[in-house]
Order: structure tokens, then sequence, then C-alpha cells
């Protein structure tokens, strides 16, 4: 099965390629964020306690974080329920028995018992509960508890095999030849990441720094929310740095294609050209040009900065992030 991940720096573009690769004729997206492997209690977080950083109690306690999450992946979300990311029906399959089936495989032998570890957890309420019970006879603190320990070699074959049985639905349901997903590969983890997937590309989308900066503002996500009610801007030009310091780490590898939002709009025909050529795709096989991405719509999402209110600001990143702006100059 093959795929393609878009993956960004929070509002810096992504989903206009996503919509993009889905006027290629076999390409499909799920069209929600794809979050299962870098986000906290993820895949590369359950690699790190099963294979990098082993511990006797440490892997039992991220296979039970990592089918919680799982749990929360798979529910549908609505405005009187919990979050949920509606797994289940978007790839038509039971994704909760598909991760159980998963760790069982991953799984040496499970046994009855109890640790420390399990109670840092409860609230006063529930560990006073707890002891009382225990005490008189009323609760026993033991459990069913995990003892995995897979090489690197049978966490990566059991993890394709795992992505695999979730998508296998899907692409028989619309006669996928790739499947596009967006944000399934970390920025700042693509090798590692990438060894999940049996085939997969990565295309990571940048944009200008002061557009970017804008976006977070009006929307108050991420940092923007302090951006809103005072323009730290050094704290920005921080935080921009460091999410990029090893983004380039990645510029032999021919899996992986750094392009810029505005890319799209301001050279558009190189752009698809570049796109085209990356995923190994005809002109032919563009086949719905323009159904997804509006590049009217996007230009108006190119060049947001010239009308902030302080541009002294603008200057300010402009100074110090002068390389990632210069080809966005317009």
């Amino acid at each position: 099965m093959n795929y393609v991940s878009v993956s960004g720096y929070g509002w810096s573009g992504s989903s206009a390629y996503v919509s993009l690769l889905k006027e290629f004729g076999g390409f499909f997206s799920i069209d929600k964020e794809f979050r299962l492997i870098k986000d906290p209690f993820g895949l590369l977080d359950l690699e790190s306690s099963l294979v990098d950083n082993w511990e006797f109690i440490r892997h039992d306690v991220a296979i039970r974080d990592y089918l919680w999450f799982c749990q929360i992946l798979s529910r549908n979300s609505s405005l009187f329920s919990a979050y949920g990311s509606s797994y289940n029906n978007l790839l038509s399959i039971d994704f909760v028995k598909e991760s159980n089936d998963y760790i069982d495989r991953l799984t040496n032998f499970s046994y009855i018992g109890d640790s420390v570890v399990h109670r840092y957890r409860l609230n006063p309420m529930q560990y006073f509960y707890r002891r009382i019970s225990s005490k008189v006879g009323l609760y026993n603190n033991t459990g069913t508890m995990k003892v995995s320990r897979p090489t690197e070699k049978m966490f990566v074959h059991e993890t394709r095999k795992y992505l695999n049985n979730i998508f296998k639905n899907y692409k028989i349901q619309y006669n996928a030849k790739c499947i596009v997903l967006d944000q399934a590969i970390p920025v700042s983890n693509i090798m590692k990441s990438s060894r999940y997937f049996s085939s997969i590309k990565t295309i990571v989308v940048d944009r200008d720094p002061r557009d970017i900066y804008v976006s977070l503002v009006k929307r108050r996500k991420l940092l923007g929310f302090e951006l809103h009610n005072k323009d730290s801007v050094d704290k920005y030009i921080d935080w921009h740095k460091i999410l990029r310091e090893n983004a380039k780490d990645n510029l032999t590898n021919k899996d992986v294609l750094y392009v810029n939002f505005e890319d799209l709009v301001l050279d558009y025909s190189s752009t698809i050209s570049k796109v085209k050529k990356f995923i190994g795709e005809k002109e032919s096989n563009h086949i719905y040009p323009g159904k997804y991405f509006d590049n009217n719509k996007a230009a108006n999402n190119v060049g947001l900065w010239k009308n902030y209110h302080n541009q002294s600001v603008m200057d300010k990143i402009y100074e110090a992030l002068k390389d990632d702006c210069i080809k966005c100059e317009y």
C-alpha cells in the first residue's frame, strides 16, 4: 500500500497540498489529521518504551496509555460528547479491536500483578477508597499486566502490518492506489516515523513566518493566544527556529520534498510539475484540477503580514528570519 504524508509546522499550509493531491486519480485522503504516530501516547512513544527505553514496568504503562489513546481516536465527537477523531467511521473498521490485536502480537505474555505506578493518576478520593477497600479485603489492587519486549525489527514489522490493516477497508472502499495523510509524519522525526510504512513519501510544507505569525494571532492557536494579547515577537522567533532545528536533515532524501505554501499560488505550474515528479504521476492523472485546491482562495492567505497592524513586529521577524522570507517577497 502506498502513502503520502503532508506535514508542516502549524498553520504552514499543509492542507493546501493535501487538497492538491486529492485531484490525482486514485489519491484519497481521510480529511482529518492522522496523529496516531506523533502525538503523545502514540506510536513513537510506544516504541520508545517497548524498544528504546525498556523497563519492566514502564512498557506496561505505555501499552495502557496507547490503548487509552486509541479509544479517544476511535470515538465520534459531537457538541455534547468528549473529544474523538471518528476513526471507526472514517476508516470503516473497529479501530480499538485492530489496536488490541496489534498489542497482542507485540506481547510476550500477560500476568496478574500490581505496581505502585498504576496509582499515580488516582485522585485523592480514588486513592483513599482503594487503600481502605484493600485493607478490609473489598478491593484487590492487582490487574492484568503485559510483558512486551519486541526487537526494533519486530516492532516495525508489526506496526506496518497494523497500519495496513487500519487502512485496508478504506483502500477497498475507494479503490485507492495511494492514501494521503495529513500530519502523519512529524517533520522533526521523518526517518524514524517513515519506517512504520512499507512505502511512504513525505511533503514538508513551510510558509512565510510573517504570515504564520498573523494566522496564529487571528486563530489564537498554539502560540497565537499569547501573541494575540501581546506581540511576543522574540518568543515567536525562538519558537519558529526551534521547530525547524533539523528541518533540512532530509534534503538529500529522495522520499522527502520541501515546498512552500506560497509556491502553489505564485508559481503553480512549476510547483505542480515538481509534485507530480515526486509522487511519480503523469499529467494525464491530474484529472480533477481545481476541484479541491482553489488557487484564488489560497491567494487570500498570501501576504497577510502586509496588513498587520504592527509593522515593526513584521520587520523584526524579517530581520531574524530573513532566509525564510526572501522567497516569499511579493
